[in-house]
Parts: C-alpha cells; sequence; structure tokens
C-alpha cells in the first residue's frame, strides 16, 4: 500500500523534489473518470481488481465497483448494520474468492461478501472495528493480512475464525507498528513499514536491509514482485532488484507513492511507471519523464498526487489520485501518438491541416495561419510560417511537401510555397487563375508541384513554379465540382470522388466520370484494393467495387455508418477511415469493422471532415480539435483478449416482484410469469460497447437474435415448454466466444397438466353423469311442480268455494237467525208461565250458540284463505280490557261466578292494533273461561310483560285445571276439553284456535298454562307500537254479542220504513220496531220502497243490503236524491269486512249484521237519528 497524504499517522514528506520534464515526442492518452461519470469523490486512494474483471476503488466518499460500462456506489447507511461501515476508505483488496476487503479510516477491516449484498465483520474481533487499515494482502491459502497506523499486523484465517495479530516487540520479528504496504506471493508476505523493509516465510518477519545500505531506514510506501525482481516505492525513490541488493531505479531519489513494474505485455518491456506528486514518471530504460498536467484535464496525467497504480487484465494501468480521480492509460495507447495542444507539444492552437515532410517528421497548420515543422524522434517543434496578419482569414486549409523540403500551403487567399530555406512565394487567386475561396485537400504531383482541391469549384494543378497549369471544374465534367478526396491512381494519374460520383483523371489531363452500376449521389472516400478494385465510401457504407462491362459494380457493405473523410489502404490491406465518430478499421482478411475510440488512446472522436495524410511508409495523420495522432496501422494485431464476456443472471417478474436467476442453472418458470429478460455483458475497459451480444431459444426462435447495446434481450412470456437458451459474444475485432447454455422450462397452468386433464375427462363423465340425472331429476320437479301447482290451484280453487260456501252459508243463516232471536227475544218481554219462559231462554241460548258458531267458522276460513284484513288504530289497552269485562258480566252471573278485572298502571297504554279483533279475542277467552270455571271466580289481568316494552293479558279461572295431554290437543279444531257428553258446557270447539290464529295475527303470542286442581292460566303477550291517543270509535258490532237489558218503547212516536226482502225477518224486525213504541211500513224491495217513500214522510228508513234487483247501497242513494236528511241504516248478512266503509260511502248513517236484538235495534235507530239531528244543528248555524 502507498502513503496517504497527511495521514492521521503524522507521516509527512520530509522532502519533494521537482523533476524537469525532458522534451517528448508524444502524449500518453489517459482517460479520465472523475464525479461526471460515477465517482463518489475524486480522493482515491486505493484500486483492486477482482476475479470477475471489475475494478473496485476505494475513495473518500464509499466504495465503488466498475465493470467498463455501470458504476456501483457502496455507501454507509446509518440505519443498515450490514452496509459500509465507513465512507472514508484507505484501501481495497479482492482476493482469489472474490470477497473484496475493505479498510477504513477509524472503522477498521470489513468486507463484502461475493454475492455483493452485504458487509461483514470478522467475529470476535473488536479491536478489528477501530483501527486505521491502510494495507490488505490475501495469500494462496486464502489467509488475510491486514495492517494500518500503529495496529501491527492481523493475519485472519486460512482456518474458519482463526485470527492471530502481530506487535513489534512481540518475538515475531516486527519492528514497527505503522504498517504502509503489504504485498502477498504465494504463502509469503512482504511487508513495508514506517522503518524498512520485512518479508514472512511462515515462522517469523525477516528484516529486508537491503534498502536501509543505501539509504538508511525508509518509510516504505508500495511493494511490487515480478518474478524474481521486488520492486520498492519509498521516500527516497523507488529500489528494484532481489531481497539480497537493490538499487535505485534511474539515480532518481524523489519521494514514490507507488511503482507499477513491467509487465509481460507486448511494448511494455522495460517501462516503468512511478506514481509522484504531482501526476506520474515514465521510465523507460534510463530516461526519465514526468507527465502532470493541470487539474481535471481530459486525457493529461493529472496534477495532483498520484497514490496507486494498477494494471488490470487487459494491459491497460490505471492511475488513483487524490483530488483528481481515476485515470486510465489504454495497453495499446502506443499504436496512436497523440500531440496535444494543452499539453504544449505543439505551438499551433487549433491544428487544422497536416503533411508528412519525411518518415521522421512532418507539418501541422493551424486555423490562426501558423504552421509548425515537428520531428518525430526528437519531439522538436519549430515555427517555420505565419501567415499574413493583415489576411482576413488567416486559416490554413491544406499542406502538401514539394519533395524538397519544401512546402505546399492551402489557404483562401490561393497558394504559399516555403522552400527549404523558408523563403515564402504567394500565388494568389486572384492573379494565378486559381478559384477564390478556402482550399481543401493538397497532394503533392510528384514533380515539385501541387494538385489543389478548391471548395466546391473542382481541381486544379499547379507546378513547382508556382504556375497554374490546369483547372478542372463543371464545364470539364465535375458537376458538381465538390471534390471530397483525390488519389494518385496506380496506373497513372488520379482518382477523383465527390459528388459527381467517380472519376480518372489520366497524366495527360483527360478526365472521364466512370459509370456506376448501382446508383448513388456522393461518394466520400476511395482507396486502390487488390486485383484492380476499388474501395468506394458511399451512404450505404464501404463497398468493395470492380468494373465490369456496364460500369464499376458494387459489393455488399462491409463498413456501415457514418460517412468517412477519406479511405486509405494500409500495407496489409486494411482500410482506414476517420470519421465524426472515432477510427475504423477493416480488416483485408474479412471479419467487422473495429472502432477506436477514447477506450483505445484516442484523444477525441470528431476527426476532421477532410481525408487523413499518408507517408510514403503507410501511416497515417489524422487531425482533431485539439490534437494530432499519428496512427501506425502495422502494429494494430488482433491478439487474444483476456475479456470475461458472461451472461447475467436472468431477470423475470413473479407476482408483481421482479426476480432473478443464476444463469446456468436450470430454471423453472409458472405459466403466469412474464418479462423474461436475459442478459450479458464484457467486463472491459477498451471499448465495452462494441462488445455483441446473441442468444437464441431453442424451440422458440427461429434464429440467433441480438441483444440491444447494453447487452440485455426481452424475452417476454415464453408458451409452456422446455427450452434450451445459447448465448454467444463478439468481441470488437468480430470474434465469435461461446458461451454456457442454460436449461428453461415453463409449467403449464395447472388446467393444462396431464393430471389436471385427466381430471377434466372423469370430471366430464361424472358432470355427464351428474347433467343426465339432473335433467332427469329436473323432468321430475317439473313433473312435480306442475302437479303441486294444478294442486295447488286446485286447492286455492277449494279453499275459494269453501270461503264462498262458508260466507254464502253464514249469510243464510243471518237471515233466519235474525227471525229467531228477534221472535224469542220479544217471547222473553211477554207475559210467560215459568216453564215457558225457561224454554224460551234454552231458545235464545241455542241461538247465539248457533250465531257463535257461524262468526267463528267464518273467521277461520278468512284466516286460511289469508283475507283476514286488520285495521290497526290507536287502542287503549286498558279501557280494552274493562270493556271486555263489562260485556261477559252477564255470561258469568248467569254461570254463578264472579268475574273481574286488574289493570296495571305500567300497562295502561295506547298501542297501534285492530281492537276489534283483540276484543274479540279476550271475549272468548273470558267465555270459555266462565263456562269452565264451575262457579269459581276468574279475572282478566293487564300486565307488563317479560320484554321490557311488550304487555301482558291473563285470563286467570280458578276451575279444575286441565292435564298435559289434554293440552296438547287444546287448540285443535273442534276440540273440547272436559266436557261431558250432554255438552252441558257448550261452545263449538273453534274459540280457543280462532283465538290462537287471531293472535298469531296481531303480531301476539298465546299460551296456557294450567295443571289439574290448579286452575288454568291463558296469556296474551305482545309488543304494539305505541300510539299517541285512543281512537273513539265503536267497533264492529257483530265482534260482540251484547247482553242489553229490555228497552221499552224508546221510540215512541216514530215511523220507520223496513225494506226486507224475507218475510220471517221482516215480520220479526216489524213486531221488534212495534215493541220499541214506532209504527214501520214494509217493503220487499227498493221500487216499492220508493213508492212508499214517495206517499208518505217517514222518520227513518232501515234497509237490508241484499235486495234483489236494486241493493241497499244505491237505494240509499236514490232515496237521498228525494229525501236528503232521511236518516238510513243498513242490516245485513254480509260478512264483507269493508261493509262498514260501503255503508258510509252510500251515505247511511249506520249498520249491523244480522241477527240483531233489541238493545241493538234501539242504538242503531238513535246513532243514526243523534247523527241526523248533529249535522241538521251545524248546518242550521
Amino acid at each position: 500500500m502507498k502513503l496517504r497524504v497527511a495521514q492521521r499517522s503524522g507521516v509527512v514528506l520530509a522532502t519533494l523534489l521537482l523533476a524537469v520534464s525532458a522534451v517528448r515526442a508524444e502524449s500518453p492518452v489517459f482517460r479520465r473518470f472523475g464525479l461526471v461519470e460515477g465517482l463518489p469523490s475524486e480522493r482515491v486512494f486505493a484500486l483492486s481488481q477482482d476475479p470477475g474483471g471489475q475494478m473496485w476503488m476505494a475513495t473518500a466518499d464509499g466504495l465503488v465497483r466498475f465493470d467498463g460500462l455501470d458504476w456501483q456506489v457502496y455507501q454507509h447507511q446509518p440505519d443498515d448494520p450490514t452496509s459500509l461501515p465507513a465512507n472514508m476508505l484507505q484501501t481495497v483488496h479482492a482476493d482469489a474468492t472474490g470477497r473484496i476487503w475493505i479498510g477504513t479510516e477509524s472503522s477498521g477491516l470489513a468486507w463484502l461478501d461475493a454475492h455483493g449484498a452485504s458487509f461483514q465483520r470478522w467475529p470476535d474481533a473488536p479491536e478489528l472495528e477501530q483501527a486505521d487499515i491502510w494495507a490488505i494482502a490475501s495469500t494462496r491459502s486464502g489467509a488475510v493480512w491486514a495492517g494500518g497506523f500503529e495496529t501491527g499486523v492481523y493475519r485472519l484465517g486460512p482456518d474458519p475464525g482463526a485470527l492471530h495479530r502481530f506487535r513489534a516487540g512481540d518475538g515475531s520479528g516486527l519492528d514497527a507498528d505503522t504498517v504502509l504496504a503489504l504485498y502477498a506471493e504465494g504463502e509469503s508476505l512482504w511487508l513495508g513499514t514506517d522503518q524498512g523493509l520485512l518479508r514472512w516465510q511462515g515462522e517469523r518477519f525477516e528484516r529486508i536491509d537491503a534498502v536501509d545500505r543505501i539509504v538508511g531506514r525508509a518509510m516504505v510506501l508500495d511493494i511490487q514482485v515480478r518474478g524474481e525482481m521486488l520492486w520498492v516505492a519509498t521516500q527516497n525513490g523507488v529500489f528494484h532488484g532481489t531481497a539480497s541488493g537493490l538499487e535505485l531505479l534511474a539515480g532518481d531519489p524523489r519521494p514514490a507513492f507507488a511503482v507499477l513494474p513491467p509487465e509481460p505485455w507486448p511494448g511494455a518491456a522495460g517501462e516503468v511507471w512511478v506514481g509522484r506528486r504531482p501526476g506520474v514518471t515514465w521510465v523507460r530504460d534510463t530516461r526519465i519523464e514526468d507527465l502532470h498536467s493541470p487539474p481535471r484535464t481530459r486525457f493529461g496525467a493529472g496534477s495532483k498526487v498520484t497514490v496507486d497504480l494498477l494494471q488490470d487484465r487487459e494491459g491497460g494501468i490505471w492511475f488513483a489520485s487524490l483530488g483528481d480521480g481515476v485515470r486510465r492509460l489504454p495497453q495499446d495507447w502506443r499504436r496512436f501518438r497523440s500531440w496535444l495542444v494543452a499539453e504544449g507539444n505543439l505551438s499551433a492552437a487549433s491544428p487544422s491541416a497536416v503533411a508528412f515532410d519525411s518518415d521522421d517528421a512532418f507539418w501541422v497548420g493551424s486555423a490562426d495561419g501558423h504552421v509548425d515543422h515537428v520531428e518525430l524522434a526528437t519531439g522538436r517543434v519549430d515555427r517555420r510560417y505565419d501567415a499574413d496578419a493583415n489576411w482576413p482569414d488567416r486559416a490554413i486549409g491544406g499542406l502538401a511537401g514539394d519533395g524538397e523540403g519544401g512546402l505546399w500551403i492551402g489557404h483562401r487567399r490561393g497558394l504559399t510555397h516555403l522552400d527549404a530555406e523558408g523563403t515564402a512565394r504567394h500565388v494568389a487567386a486572384a492573379d494565378g487563375g486559381l478559384a477564390s475561396g478556402p482550399s481543401g485537400m493538397l497532394l503533392p504531383d510528384g514533380r515539385g508541384g501541387v494538385w489543389r482541391v478548391a471548395a466546391g469549384q473542382g481541381l486544379e494543378r499547379v507546378d513547382r513554379h508556382a504556375r497554374v497549369i490546369g483547372v478542372w471544374r463543371a464545364e470539364q465534367g465535375l458537376d458538381p465540382p465538390e471534390i471530397e478526396q483525390i488519389r494518385t491512381a496506380s496506373g497513372g494519374g488520379l482518382w477523383l470522388v465527390g459528388g459527381f460520383g467517380l472519376a480518372r483523371l489520366s497524366d495527360s489531363g483527360e478526365l472521364s466520370v466512370e459509370t456506376l452500376a448501382a446508383p448513388t449521389q456522393r461518394i466520400w472516400g476511395v482507396a486502390e484494393g487488390a486485383d484492380d478494385a476499388l474501395w468506394l465510401a458511399t451512404a450505404q457504407g464501404v463497398v468493395e467495387a470492380r468494373r465490369e462491362a456496364i460500369g464499376w459494380v458494387f459489393g455488399s457493405p462491409r463498413m456501415p455508418g457514418p460517412q468517412p473523410s477519406g479511405l486509405h489502404r494500409s500495407a496489409r490491406n486494411d482500410l482506414w477511415a476517420a470519421s465524426p465518430r472515432g477510427l475504423w478499421r477493416l480488416p483485408a482478411a474479412g471479419g467487422r469493422a473495429t472502432r477506436y475510440g477514447l477506450d483505445d488512446g484516442l484523444p477525441g472522436l470528431e476527426f476532421a471532415a477532410w481525408p487523413m495524410a499518408e507517408s510514403a511508409d503507410g501511416r497515417l495523420l489524422a487531425v482533431l480539435p485539439d490534437a494530432v495522432v499519428l496512427i501506425e496501422p502495422d502494429q494494430f494485431t488482433a491478439r487474444d483478449t483476456v475479456v470475461r464476456a458472461e451472461v447475467l443472471p436472468v431477470r423475470y417478474v413473479r407476482d408483481d416482484e421482479e426476480r432473478t436467476h443464476p444463469y446456468g442453472e436450470p430454471l423453472r418458470l409458472r405459466y403466469n410469469d412474464r418479462a423474461l429478460a436475459l442478459g450479458a455483458r464484457a467486463v472491459s475497459f477498451s471499448s465495452p460497447q462494441d462488445w455483441r451480444f446473441e442468444f437464441l431459444v431453442e424451440d422458440w426462435d427461429t434464429d440467433w437474435t441480438a441483444a440491444d447495446a447494453r447487452g440485455q434481450r426481452v424475452v417476454g412470456v415464453l408458451p409452456p415448454g422446455s427450452y434450451v437458451v445459447e448465448a454467444r459474444a463478439f468481441d470488437p475485432h468480430g470474434r465469435v466466444h461461446a458461451m454456457p447454455s442454460m436449461k428453461l422450462s415453463v409449467q403449464p397452468p395447472w388446467w393444462a397438466t396431464g393430471a389436471a386433464r385427466w381430471s377434466f375427462g372423469l370430471l366430464a363423465l361424472l358432470a355427464l353423469g351428474l347433467g343426465f340425472r339432473a335433467v332427469r331429476k329436473r323432468a321430475e320437479a317439473r313433473a312435480s311442480a306442475a302437479m303441486f301447482d294444478s294442486q295447488r290451484r286446485w286447492a286455492l280453487a277449494a279453499s275459494e268455494q269453501k270461503t264462498r260456501f262458508v260466507a254464502h252459508l253464514a249469510h243464510e243463516i243471518r237471515t233466519p237467525m235474525t227471525g229467531l232471536i228477534g221472535m224469542t227475544e220479544l217471547l222473553q218481554s211477554s207475559e210467560l208461565a215459568p216453564k215457558q219462559a225457561e224454554r224460551v231462554a234454552a231458545i235464545r241460548r241455542s241461538g247465539d250458540l248457533l250465531l257463535r258458531l257461524v262468526n267463528e267458522t267464518l273467521d277461520i276460513a278468512r284466516i286460511e284463505a289469508g283475507r283476514l284484513e286488520l285495521v290497526p288504530r290507536p287502542t287503549d289497552l286498558a279501557r280494552l280490557a274493562r270493556d271486555a269485562v263489562a260485556l261477559q258480566q252477564g255470561l258469568a252471573a248467569a254461570q254463578g261466578c264472579e268475574l273481574d278485572g286488574f289493570v296495571d298502571p305500567r300497562a295502561a297504554i295506547t298501542v297501534e292494533v285492530d281492537a276489534d279483533r283483540l276484543q274479540q279475542i279476550l271475549l272468548n277467552l273470558l267465555s270459555n273461561a266462565i263456562r269452565h270455571a264451575e262457579r269459581k271466580p276468574v279475572q282478566l289481568r293487564l300486565e307488563p310483560g317479560t320484554p321490557p316494552a311488550s304487555v301482558c293479558l291473563r285470563v286467570i279461572d280458578r276451575g279444575p285445571g286441565i292435564g298435559e295431554a289434554e293440552q296438547a290437543r287444546l287448540f285443535a279444531p273442534f276440540s273440547q276439553v272436559g266436557a261431558s257428553a250432554g255438552g252441558q258446557r257448550g261452545g263449538s270447539g273453534l274459540g280457543l284456535m280462532l283465538c290462537k290464529q287471531l293472535a298469531e295475527a296481531l303480531g301476539a303470542t298465546l299460551s296456557l298454562h294450567s295443571a289439574p286442581g290448579r286452575g288454568t292460566e291463558v296469556r296474551l303477550e305482545a309488543c304494539w307500537k305505541p300510539a299517541k291517543r285512543a281512537d273513539s270509535r265503536s267497533a264492529d258490532p257483530s265482534a260482540a254479542p251484547a247482553r242489553h237489558p229490555p228497552v221499552r218503547a224508546p221510540l215512541a212516536g216514530q215511523r220507520w220504513l223496513l225494506v226486507e226482502d224475507d218475510v220471517e225477518a221482516a215480520d220479526a224486525l216489524t213486531e221488534m220496531i212495534a215493541h220499541l213504541g214506532a209504527t214501520s211500513a214494509h217493503a220487499s224491495h227498493a221500487l216499492q220502497a220508493l213508492s212508499l217513500l214517495a206517499q208518505e214522510s217517514f222518520t227513518g228508513m232501515l234497509v237490508d243490503i241484499d235486495l234483489p234487483g236494486i241493493d241497499g247501497f244505491e237505494l240509499t242513494r236514490m232515496a237521498a236524491g228525494v229525501h236528503p236528511d232521511l236518516p238510513c241504516v243498513a242490516l245485513s248478512a254480509n260478512a264483507a269486512s269493508d261493509l262498514g266503509q260501503r255503508c258510509s260511502d252510500a251515505g247511511m248513517r249506520g249498520w249491523a249484521r244480522k241477527p240483531i236484538d233489541l238493545a241493538g235495534l234501539s242504538a242503531l235507530f238513535k246513532g243514526a237519528l243523534d247523527e241526523a239531528a248533529g249535522l241538521a244543528g251545524r248546518s242550521g248555524r
């Protein structure tokens, strides 16, 4: 390792000797890498190349990897313990396994694993985590040696976990703890300290005093070994030789920070590079040449201290400096000899034209009118000519030697001849017949004269006496007269190419424009080939042309690219061409054209737009904006490359995540993996972009497919199957390099696998069987559904018929019941003997029972038919319970039992419920309890229910109770529990069943709790919606058969019209009206009633709804038209639920269902008269 400038060790150079650079014939062209190219810092301390060829750099701001194209920077991340321990690195070393070891300032030693994923520390070595490590080396067995500022020397491995530390004075032979350089050779180790040179050979350190004998103890800053030769860089210069005897290199005692001895590359023997402050020293034999340039100069050696040197596997030399980045000198830089304006090799500021004077010298003309003469051997530059300062345009456009030591100079004003003694003679355009304007290419005519290309105006010839002796312009056949290149033909005369195509000028001055078989607009260059062929630069590329009967026939383009500035053929028959994109060589043996650029030692790419100058021995001179380049084509031989071309890991996307797979290992892809990408690279630092790669996916590609400019090929998605991926590389010389193959398989989707196909077949058979079965079941289901639908329709029809029958039966029963109950009640009102009164009461009870049976049967039929209509309205539950108890007091008295009610204030609420149906349930339950209580008390209780928002109505009797077996059938139709054979208790057996169904319709729950000897309790629980106020409207007059006390003559003085078609009912109603104190007239149909209304006046009219012909509704409307104030009331056996609404719509003042008793009839009449009186009073106001 090298000494760092101003390191923490405090080691400071005592002296720094300044060298005087010798005059050099040309400048090596370095390529500089700095911040712009990708370095995080231009302070680079060390360099190392790993087994894969990649370059690693230790900088002041992280670790850098460079493969020729891409840069990767590793830096410390505070939140990532696997990142770089510190950014300030002192050294880097790549061992044989590919691990990258780094030494830091104050953060010790670490290494990057071979996968480049994380940095690791040596286990159980805390002292290594805070040391200043300046030097690292590894032996053949894998042991790693490290040392630094006052650390001694560490040996890590080769056994796993093995760590040993050597310190000065510990008996190991080490005499200093500050280690500046380490170099491993096999299993031995060379070690440089601030006190001299030592060697480890397995037992202990041995001091090498060869340097001490010359300059005393010296700081050893770098150590290199080449074969038997040892090279040591110290603050007293570079020493070389063997361990037993060293000598100072070239007698130069200046401090040396690094040394690079000769490597076994062609042309490199005997050359040594030494890192200095500033720049580097180039030593050839005993010649010393210091190379340095201003800071950040593009191609120079730099001005900062060079602290590390390294030669890569291609032969290129790397220079690391503190403050000026990294520079590389290409391995074949000697093939190009450059004279740089920035390096002071030329006095001209901007070269514009060149010409050979002889094989050992050349001329350089500049845009500012100067001409320099440069000697190749000595590098001497002499200013030979300065254009007249009064010329408006002093740029020199062309140069040509006259063969006698003189020079022809072309410029805008014409020509100037400069003889060997320096005397200038001018040929002005206006006086000598030359074309005005800039001069283009000049070509010696071999007789002391010159051929002059006048830009855009043709060709001119001037003899040695500066006389114009020939002019060829558009009139002579050069149309257009734009010439790109002229060349002496081997058979005499000239070849000319330009906008006119190809032309030949004979020695006698005869011009002939050649016929081209392939049409072309312009030719940029011409060179003679073998067997009278010509090489021409066309718009399609460089082609070989041969003369045939039809003209010059072109071959296939060999060198596509930008239009070159002329063509040149070397002694080896290779073609050379300069262009704006660099220098091109087309080998005569065939193959791919090679491009040379900055990586190959050229100081630039944009060559001048005119042909290069040619020497007699085949060398070429080319002009760049700030340099002149000498090209020696004979030195360009393609040697075996040491560049490693490799295929990169395969990339693909799975589950929206990009994954990688090592190339070469078999890869199994899923059917839905996508974005499959292949890639390859050449780890090269000499034109890596000129490597080409091709891939072939067998059974998918029909031919090799080229990768893109960065070696990437995106395959995308492959269909399921097995494939073999082949790869090959082409180096810049066109040679093919085989690369390993890889097996690749794409799994089919699960539904396309063999097992899936078998499964699908089985499933298909199963589905076929199931389908057949399903079809059969469907047919059966359709038949069953059809049968069910038919049965449903039959059942609905039967239910409808039953409902109609029940309604009709109820209607037919209610009408005669009117006569039966009416006559019975009239008999009860008359004077009867006790036996007769008992018989009449029996008849009345039977009539009531029959009426109740009719009502219950009708309600059950409505429920079963789904036609039970509920009319919820605000209902006061407390009032409803008291009314139910009051209505059943008569029955309780008749049965000889006590009936009372209890209302809990918490349950005395108003709810939305159908009051008529709820009252019907309560009356049925109370009636049933009274009949079965056997003279025991019966009670109706209204209390809060079990859920907080519910209420409970309880009907309790203290009768004999009911057993569990009898309770099971209690709610069945026509079931009477505990009834005697004679039926003394009465009832139809439908009451409880009806109550349960009505309770469910009201959203309530009806339950029974009983035990023999303990009485019975029936509970009705519900959670009805609360209402704001109770409805004062009366209930359905048929819902509760009430018991009224006998009424005596409440209608005295009134006369009513009775309209009834049934004779018995009419007779009964007539006598009942008479019993109430009123008189009546009877009409059996509507027309008779209208006739009676016309003949006499009536208090009111009692109308049967179901009249023959005109019904009661229509009769009422007709009567209102004649007697609008006549109150009409209705009486009907119809069981329709909307009967009341229809009566009101027809204008009736009240209605009742048949049969009706005296009290009901009296109340009906009174209500109608009261309503009529109220209306009359309001109208009177």
